[in-house]
């Protein structure tokens, strides 16, 4: 499966959080899943799974309908972390 969500709106985190500080971003990933069955008799059946999640990649909002609201990858950047 592969998604390309071009504009996710970001609020920030936690209850109190206003329309104001909205961001966005865009977020593309993908995963690939394959199953399988065996049956090597009529009372013997082996079934097995295997699947691979990708790292979500994150960039600037993009798409055909852009708005004004800054993008949270580079609002991100800017936080002041505490000493």
């Amino acid at each position: 499966m592969w998604q390309d969500n071009t504009q996710v709106n970001y609020f920030g985190v936690g209850p109190d959080v206003v329309e104001d500080a909205r961001s966005q971003y865009r977020m593309q990933n993908h995963d690939v899943v394959g199953y399988a069955t065996v049956t090597t008799k009529e009372w013997l059946t082996m079934t097995g799974k295997a699947g691979w999640l990708g790292h979500p990649k994150l960039m600037d909002p993009g798409g055909t309908f852009v708005r004004d609201f800054p993008s949270t990858v580079d609002a991100s950047r800017t936080i002041q972390r505490p000493a």
